[in-house]
């Protein structure tokens, strides 16, 4: 079945193909050198690089270790990041594909998917890169790992029964279960409750994509939503009583939260472009999304207290700033003191890191965020160790 028209608009595929290298220059050590190297930047094209090394000397706010993957070698591989101090090192160096990578809840593991044996499975690897293990073996393809809060289980996606679907892998005995949908019909981005007892998900039953609640004690799938709407990848907040998604029920493509005792729903955002990818921060006092209401994708905030609130949210959200960013989610560190995002403003696709205090003090944030990785290659899909 072609379930293409029923996944949210905004996908970006993967990124694919080598990206040729560039060596860095040694900086200047004289002023007459730096005027020589500048003429001799502006006469070969160069200064937009030099303008990118320049904002690279302005301070982070904070530490960090970042987690990304990138085709800066050529093809897929793993990298981290020490935010404060920007050096990064590879992870994985491997001549098959690896990306899709998620800490563990105490960020001693990664797991993350590879075509090292023939097509993509799950592995499973130290925080420094040693003793990888593969934890999939079947001829189709696993992807998505996704790590309970408690660390016992891994949610992933396969194909592995002709149609994408999730299953459940349990890491101290190897047992994988199948999340019991209907056949015959996809389901994808599952999301742990802060328990780990439940995953929330979306999935296309033969009509539009709506939300549904698996159980781990049965496996067991309830349904949550029931529209002739489409509504996509839930998030759950970390105190549990909320899941934010985004569904395109009016014109447009809204966020709206359903209280998860109650399933009762409430709409967050009213505006005439798409909203979408929220992600929650750390304390749940603030969602951050995906916005094109500027004309392009941007992110925007919105405070999580008008949740459920008498007045209601209103759409009372406010711009990040004028930085555009791929269409993925932002990516809050474990401290909420930052947000990492990707975002292709320099030409290809780079990681910034915004100083997340101008969400807090209502002030702009385009002078709090930081370009972190500096290549002609594609940095995507940072995540922060806990």
């Amino acid at each position: 079945m072609d379930t293409s028209a029923h996944h949210p608009p905004f996908d970006t595929p993967f990124p694919t193909g080598a990206i040729p290298r560039t060596r860095a220059s040694r900086p200047p050590r004289t002023m007459g050198a730096l005027v020589v190297t500048l003429a001799a930047l502006l006469l070969a094209g160069m200064i937009p690089a030099l303008a990118g090394a320049l904002l690279a000397a302005r301070a982070l706010p904070a530490g960090g270790d970042l987690l990304f993957y990138s085709n800066r070698d050529g093809n897929m591989n793993l990298y981290r990041a020490d935010v404060r101090t920007r050096v990064q090192h590879a992870v994985t160096r491997h001549q098959a594909e690896d990306l899709a990578a998620a800490w563990s809840p105490d960020g001693e593991q990664i797991a993350f998917i590879s075509y090292r044996d023939g097509n993509s499975e799950v592995y499973v690897m130290n925080a420094d890169g040693s003793d990888v293990r593969r934890m999939t073996h079947n001829d189709f393809n696993d992807f998505g790992p996704v790590w309970s809060p408690d660390g016992r289980l891994i949610a992933f996606e396969s194909y592995r029964l002709g149609y994408q679907e999730i299953y459940v892998l349990e890491l101290e005995t190897g047992n994988i279960r199948r999340v019991n949908f209907n056949g015959g019909a996809y389901s994808t981005k599952p999301s742990w409750s802060p328990d780990s007892q439940h995953l929330v998900f979306y999935a296309d039953d033969r009509r539009d994509p709506e939300l549904y609640i698996a159980s781990m004690d049965d496996m067991r799938v309830r349904r949550l939503t029931s529209n002739r709407f489409n509504d996509w990848e839930p998030v759950w907040s970390p105190d549990g009583e909320w899941i934010v998604y985004y569904a395109n029920t009016a014109a447009n493509v809204d966020l709206y939260a359903m209280r998860a005792e109650t399933g009762d729903i409430v709409r967050l955002t009213y505006h005439l472009s798409r909203d979408w990818l929220p992600t929650w921060s750390p304390d749940g006092r603030w969602l951050v999304f995906v916005s094109e209401r500027s004309g392009t994708p941007a992110l925007y905030a919105l405070d999580a207290q008008c949740i459920g609130s008498e007045t209601g949210c209103s759409d009372s959200a406010r711009s990040l700033g004028s930085v555009p960013v791929a269409t993925e989610a932002a990516f809050w560190s474990p401290g909420g003191a930052q947000v990492a995002l990707v975002s292709s403003r320099d030409g290809n696709l780079e990681i910034y890191v915004l100083d997340a205090r101008c969400i807090a003090e209502a002030r702009e944030c385009d002078s709090g965020t930081t370009r972190l990785t500096f290549n002609p290659a594609r940095d995507r899909a940072p995540v922060w160790r806990p």
